[in-house]
């Protein structure tokens, strides 16, 4: 799948996450995909979309490829301030979890809430 879509010029990478594995998210960054290419809509970087829908794996992938970790959105939310946002609705043990461990990983990448860095 990574191979055709850089063939093809493709969507970015944010277009992929919710569908791609670990494995081929690295091909997509490998193959030039930017790592802090923001969507239109809201302007979320591939991290953003990561955290919140916690990813860990693909969160540890984007921040050893130097993705932006205190990148703000349109709406001044960092990848911090949306994975909060959604561990505090989280329905299972397992994405309380997940998201939990993507808090600790953005923080010890100097993540910081959009608050914070105003």
């Amino acid at each position: 799948m990574a191979e055709s879509i850089l063939a093809n010029g493709g969507r970015p990478v944010t277009s992929y996450l919710g569908d791609t594995s670990v494995e081929t998210f690295k091909v997509l960054l490998a193959g030039g995909a930017q790592v802090d290419a923001q969507e239109k809509v809201h302007g979320c970087t591939p991290l953003h979309d990561a955290a919140w829908t916690g990813r860990v794996e693909n969160v540890k992938v984007l921040l050893a490829a130097g993705a932006d970790v205190n990148h703000k959105d349109m709406d001044g939310q960092t990848a911090l301030d949306a994975t909060q946002e959604e561990l505090a609705k989280a329905k299972t043990e397992r994405e309380r979890a997940d998201l939990a461990a993507v808090i600790t990983l953005l923080k010890k990448a100097g993540g910081k809430t959009g608050a914070e860095l105003k």
